[in-house]
């Protein structure tokens, strides 16, 4: 991971930390960052200090007792962060690549099924929390898995015959939706064994490629011939392009409520956003006092 551009330094030094752990990132560890803000939007603060008091275990049991934990809580913190390094990091690192969305997801799904071995709680937990959030685990988009190079030939062959077994002819709107409003997927049942992408296709697969309008020709080929075939290389720059996480809604969500106010015609505040967006990216670093004159804003 750290050698992909890594967006926030959150992510970085939670990569670094989780190496720590594991005892592989000592080169690259160069020493523990201040604390900062403890609040919802900044939620991966709950893994870094955890991560930070395991690793100062040996120097906190020096102090006297209660100083900073209270009897017992070192263990459950112990068994939290064993179950971010070993189930949680490694799965939402990946979160962000649309194609590999569906394989990450079962691939959480088995390895919490493995985890509920050692800790059965926690792990019963996780998953009920999860069964909420199955949304690229739907029939609709399990297809995206066809488009990914973490997806094994096997199980995309698997895939592709999975989604021929239905008649494409039948397809016509969801029908594994619930309600009758906006026709929202329903999400899969979590299976109590170890799963694989097949289980989860269905009729409504076919509506991948009806919104995307991909061509879905090269269904019909074995996946070996996939990469040279026209039809699979559109449809995989189209998901290469999409987005599987909310992290740029929250941040232009944010931005138009701290600008809201500086104008009344929404013409005007959309001027202010490009703006106060691109002065953001040619001055990063503002409050480390790198600009070098206070009229910054006229070389805009």
């Amino acid at each position: 991971a750290l050698d992909e551009d890594i967006a926030r330094g959150d992510y970085k030094e939670l990569v670094v930390l989780t190496l720590v752990y594991l005892g592989d990132g000592k080169e690259l560890f160069r020493g523990l960052i201040r604390p900062g803000a403890l609040h919802k939007a900044r939620w991966m603060a709950k893994l870094l200090y955890t991560i930070k008091i395991v690793l100062l275990n040996q120097q906190i049991s020096e102090l006297p007792r209660g100083t900073i934990l209270a009897v017992g809580q070192m263990n459950k913190i112990r068994k939290f962060v064993q179950f971010v390094v070993f189930c949680y990091i490694p799965w939402w690192l990946t979160a962000p690549v649309s194609s590999a969305a569906p394989g990450n997801d079962v691939h959480l799904i088995n390895t919490l099924l493995k985890y509920k071995e050692t800790e059965p709680s926690i792990t019963s937990a996780a998953l009920k929390a999860l069964s909420g959030h199955l949304w690229y685990l739907t029939e609709e988009l399990v297809p995206l898995s066809l488009f990914s190079s973490s997806t094994s030939d096997g199980d995309k062959q698997k895939v592709a015959d999975e989604v021929r077994k239905y008649d494409k002819a039948d397809s016509r709107g969801r029908q594994n939706k619930a309600g009758t409003g906006f026709g929202k997927p329903c999400f899969p049942v979590i299976p109590t064994e170890k799963c694989s992408l097949d289980l989860f296709v269905g009729q409504d697969s076919w509506e991948f490629f009806r919104i995307t309008r991909v061509n879905p020709s090269f269904l019909e080929l074995p996946v070996s011939e996939w990469e040279t075939n026209e039809a699979f290389i559109a449809g995989k720059e189209i998901v290469r392009n999409m987005c599987v996480v909310n992290d740029s809604a929250e941040r232009g969500v944010k931005l138009c409520h701290d600008f809201l106010d500086t104008s009344k015609k929404e013409d005007n505040l959309q001027h202010v956003l490009q703006v106060v967006e691109n002065t953001r990216n040619k001055l990063p670093n503002q409050r480390k006092r790198k600009l070098k004159s206070k009229n910054w804003f006229l070389s805009l």
